[in-house]
């Protein structure tokens, strides 16, 4: 499953690689360890107390901007999201790292861009030996589930998280009460309704619980009498009510969880695996563009706020952790997006092996196709879904894309040489600079 990523692309000197992605990733508050054998490790220091807030953690199948209006997408379909993001943060700028769920549990839950190939979530070398967020907050005493409705067998999931902090995996033959099999999974609102029993069950400590949904899906299958349904005769609109109805299940779900004793001190994250679909080219940011949420208003407030910073999911766990404060150990390919500055905005996508596409801080993206002859493409994004293409002839944007080839040659090798030498993890005690 392991394609070697020379394959694709011309290869930086690996010290240069490594170089160029610390100068990317690092923020004012982290300090490296400087380890040879995975020059990410470091202590970041949130600079704020720490605060045991409980984290639900929702990947929304399928969900991408197009099915959320405010983020541009048809505002029928998003009642429920779009109440939220009115009362909560927005990152409006947020690119899934690649096509697949498993890709995108490798950008969310292990703030991974994931390699050509096979997924890393999917390789049975990574189980017991790959960071999660679940094992930081499993050392800070958190009670950790992956909840979904399917089957644990599908994408190797269960071995991977559960040999990877997730101290509880549900799936489809856990849940006492099911209603509605969808095709892959049981209908979203049993995984919500499992979900908040399963959060009864932990008692008084903190958890930190990760949500896949199921229904937005082919053949697009609900349960009857919840959402209007159109006329379904036609895919795009069976599509339509099946987003409508993903929606009335988050809606549900908060209404349940506000009813709750845990709520006031709970933040609500919200996210996709992976865009519907891809219009266009293949690794388009247009069709790469997701949702990211944080919900948690006696938290954080409920004024609606919005950050244009540019991001992907790998930025997520670090993200989630610097809202529970103190500091914490990591390898995390991301970084805070609530305090980085805008120009270190960035965002690597890719399309298994089809190609890559990177984004900067000015929202100049490159496209670069692997394998294929001709060079790298260079343009500018704009929101929600253009893409102008830029004059070549300039010596500017020239130089400006070489600059992003170089860099997101540099992130892709430095995780290709991490994950190849087993150490995308906390590694070993000795070497940490403060034991905690």
């Amino acid at each position: 499953g392991h394609e070697k990523l020379d394959k694709y692309l011309d290869l930086l000197p690996e010290k240069k690689a490594f170089s160029l992605t610390i100068d990317l990733l690092s923020q004012p508050e982290d300090r490296f360890f400087n380890d040879p054998d995975n020059p990410l490790r470091r202590i970041t220091d949130t600079g704020h107390l720490r605060k045991d807030y409980n984290v639900v953690l929702i990947i929304m199948e399928g969900c991408d901007w197009r099915y959320i209006g405010a983020m541009g997408g048809d505002k029928s379909l998003s009642p429920n999201l779009d109440n939220l993001i009115a009362h909560g943060l927005l990152m409006d700028h947020c690119f899934a790292v690649g096509n697949r769920t498993a890709r995108g549990i490798s950008g969310t839950v292990c703030g991974f861009p994931d390699l050509p190939g096979k997924s890393v979530t999917m390789r049975t070398e990574f189980n017991g030996n790959f960071l999660t967020l679940a094992q930081l907050l499993k050392r800070r005493g958190y009670e950790t589930m992956f909840i979904n409705g399917s089957n644990g067998l599908n994408d190797h999931r269960q071995a991977f998280l559960h040999s990877n902090g997730f101290s509880r995996c549900v799936f489809k033959k856990d849940f006492t009460s099911p209603t509605f099999w969808s095709s892959l999974s049981w209908c979203d609102e049993d995984i919500f309704n499992q979900s908040l029993r399963e959060f009864e069950l932990v008692g008084n400590r903190p958890f930190f619980a990760v949500i896949l949904t199921g229904s937005f899906h082919r053949p697009f299958r609900i349960p009857a009498g919840r959402v209007p349904l159109g006329d379904p005769q036609t895919e795009e609109e069976k599509q339509k009510g099946c987003a409508r109805y993903a929606d009335w299940a988050i809606g549900e779900f908060i209404k349940k969880a506000k009813e709750t004793s845990y709520f006031d001190r709970t933040i609500f994250v919200f996210t996709a695996d992976h865009a519907r679909s891809s219009r266009g080219h293949p690794i388009s940011p247009v069709s790469y563009r997701i949702p990211f949420i944080i919900y948690a208003p006696s938290i954080l407030g409920n004024k609606g706020q919005r950050i244009k910073t540019v991001c992907s999911q790998a930025d997520i766990p670090p993200t989630i952790m610097s809202l529970l404060g103190g500091k914490y150990e990591h390898c995390f390919f991301g970084s805070n997006i609530l305090d980085r500055p805008s120009e270190k905005g960035m965002a690597l996508m890719q399309n298994s092996s089809e190609g890559l596409a990177f984004m900067d801080g000015s929202q100049k993206v490159i496209i670069l196709p692997y394998g294929a002859e001709d060079k790298t493409h260079i343009y500018q994004y704009v929101e929600p879904d253009q893409l102008i293409s830029l004059n070549l002839l300039d010596p500017e944007i020239i130089k400006k894309r070489e600059e992003l080839q170089e860099k997101a040659t540099a992130l892709l090798q430095s995780a290709e040489i991490i994950a190849q030498r087993g150490t995308y993890n906390l590694g070993s005690k000795e070497k940490r600079l403060d034991n905690f």
